[in-house]
């Protein structure tokens, strides 16, 4: 597992002291990393990337405020937690609106202090992880589906012409192109039609014969149908191919034939890694610890996985569609009118969330959002993930 750096800056050495020994002893994968001032600590942020930074308000010089703001200033991605003395309510209001994670009152029982101080890691790690992993996950979807729009845009379709006057084939350099040879692999092109027909499946040869057959009689003008045919390597494309005629003579007989083709395995191969990315992304939501929820513009559900389900006691048909609030507490519904306006604005603090499960008891939790904006820069929605903390009740 990789180890995560965690920097705590306190003036207060025994504090230092006792917090490292904690979580080092708790979590062999914590390192603690220990700075007596700020103007250490950014000394320290310059040389490597923390997963947490613990700052106490009181320090020399700059205290824990003052250092939260230049980290935003710097643009420093990171999770943060604030030390305050009690009483100091104001200071813990203009952390969070600076971008801190939790705060926490410092106490003389070091016992509860490290506790409250270990759940938070655990939860901003926790928070920092799931995180990545959507990130990539929802990454990797992007990335097939551009590829998908890509790979179907110069799939071109291939085109080519059969003349009965002078019985050849004009053969357009794009369905050379779709069936995978060079025109020196084809013997002429007055062959072309028996060369052709030597690479179509033996169980797809009476199909074509009849259907080209049916054009040269003047029974049709159009018709669209798939066959299968062997490509320079020996592998067999699906061509869907579109054959209409094109010009008749005064008794009606079917002068030439137009064909367009299309290699329809290679889009079908397309879909299914797009199938099978999105089948990824599912796996990886719905086997989550956590709960994630995605709401649109208006605050209503779009999607859910199983553990949000699972911690409300409704099922995805039920949930889905339904705004958001139908699953909050009272109070819980003011907090997320106050949380929504920061959504819009593009502020993606974490907070506690009341919420009432099918049986309408209180359910707990920790909500980490994230807006969603079009291109145009109008909000669309946003996600979270959701963490139960009831059992900590």
């Amino acid at each position: 597992m990789i180890t995560k750096e965690i920097l705590f800056v306190c003036s207060e050495k025994k504090l230092l002291e006792s917090t490292k020994k904690h979580l080092e002893n708790y979590n062999e994968n914590y390192s603690l990393h220990k700075s007596d001032s700020v103007e250490k600590a950014i000394k320290l942020i310059q040389k490597q990337t923390f997963d947490v930074i613990i700052s106490d308000y009181n320090l020399k010089n700059k205290n824990g405020l003052e250092f939260l703001a230049h980290l935003k200033d710097i643009d420093y991605k990171t999770s943060f937690i604030l030390l305050i003395d009690k009483g100091r309510e104001e200071i813990a209001i203009k952390a969070l609106n600076l971008g801190a994670e939790y705060y926490i009152h410092k106490s003389n029982n070091l016992k509860l202090f490290l506790s409250v101080l270990t759940n938070y890691i655990d939860n901003l790690i926790k928070k920092t992880s799931i995180k990545m992993n959507l990130d990539k996950a929802v990454t990797s979807l992007s990335k097939n589906e551009e590829r998908m729009g890509f790979a179907c845009d110069t799939i071109s379709a291939g085109f080519c012409e059969y003349s009965r006057i002078d019985d050849t084939w004009f053969l357009d350099p794009s369905i050379l192109k779709v069936i995978g040879y060079s025109l020196s692999d084809i013997p002429s092109l007055k062959e072309f039609q028996s060369w052709a027909i030597s690479k179509i499946h033996e169980d797809d040869l009476t199909l074509n014969r009849d259907i080209f057959q049916a054009f040269l009689d003047g029974k049709d003008d159009t018709a669209t149908f798939t066959f299968r045919f062997l490509n320079k390597n020996k592998e067999w494309l699906n061509l869907e191919t579109q054959i209409r005629v094109s010009q008749r003579d005064l008794k009606g007989a079917a002068q030439n034939i137009s064909i367009i083709a299309f290699d329809k395995s290679r889009q079908k191969a397309i879909e299914i890694n797009l199938r099978e990315s999105e089948d990824r992304f599912h796996t990886l939501v719905d086997n989550m610890s956590d709960a994630l929820g995605i709401i649109n513009a208006v605050g209503e559900l779009t999607y859910v996985n199983t553990r949000f389900c699972e911690m409300l006691g409704y099922s995805e048909h039920d949930m889905l569609k339904c705004s958001l609030t139908d699953f909050l507490s009272p109070s819980g519904k003011k907090v997320y009118r106050k949380q929504i306006t920061k959504r819009r604005k593009g502020i993606a603090d974490s907070y506690d969330q009341e919420w009432l499960n099918s049986d309408g008891e209180l359910v707990y939790t920790i909500v980490s959002p994230q807006p969603i904006f079009r291109e145009d820069g109008t909000y669309d929605g946003s996600f979270a993930v959701i963490t139960d903390i009831t059992e900590r009740k």
